[in-house]
């Protein structure tokens, strides 16, 4: 089989302040054919102090068959409500439905936090996959995503 690969890289920091409304990452937003499968991976770094916080869904804008395997994992910092590790099954429409999740920043000064993706995707109508993400509660302080954040599109079929 042959696949190709796509490496979309933000090249330079992206804040918020005071804004918690859903939006796309101005870098990692992706259009995804139909007919096609991909397997889409990534990681994202964000600095974020506790007060604004920082909020985040995974959205597909088509339509598609099945997800499996969609896997968010955090690092550096416990889930403001749920687990470290949230693993859904193939077909519950996570990425049609986005799933918005919250990770608790520090209390005392920006701290590092990490979000990682795995899914596999059934495209059957074109869409864009994309992160959309936010402060968690609008604050002065900023809320960033960092430039070396990624996603590896993978185009399987």
């Amino acid at each position: 089989m042959t696949t190709t690969a796509t490496l979309y890289a933000k090249t330079s920091d992206q804040t918020k302040n005071s804004d918690t409304a859903l939006a796309d990452d101005n870098t990692l937003a992706v259009a995804l054919t139909a007919g096609k499968k991909y397997m889409i991976t990534g990681v994202i770094a964000v600095y974020a102090h506790a007060t604004p916080d920082f909020k985040y869904a995974w959205s597909f804008t088509g339509t598609a068959n099945a997800e499996a395997g969609v896997t968010y994992a955090h690092i550096g910092r416990a889930l403001a409500a749920g687990a470290a590790t949230t693993t859904y099954p193939i077909g519950n429409g996570y990425l049609t439905t986005p799933i918005t999740r919250s990770i608790a920043g520090s209390s005392t000064a920006e701290h590092r936090l990490g979000v990682q993706i795995e899914v596999m995707i059934d495209v059957s109508g074109d869409g864009t996959f994309s992160l959309q993400w936010a402060q968690n509660t609008s604050d002065a302080n900023n809320t960033t995503v960092k430039a070396g954040s990624w996603l590896l599109v993978e185009e399987i079929s």
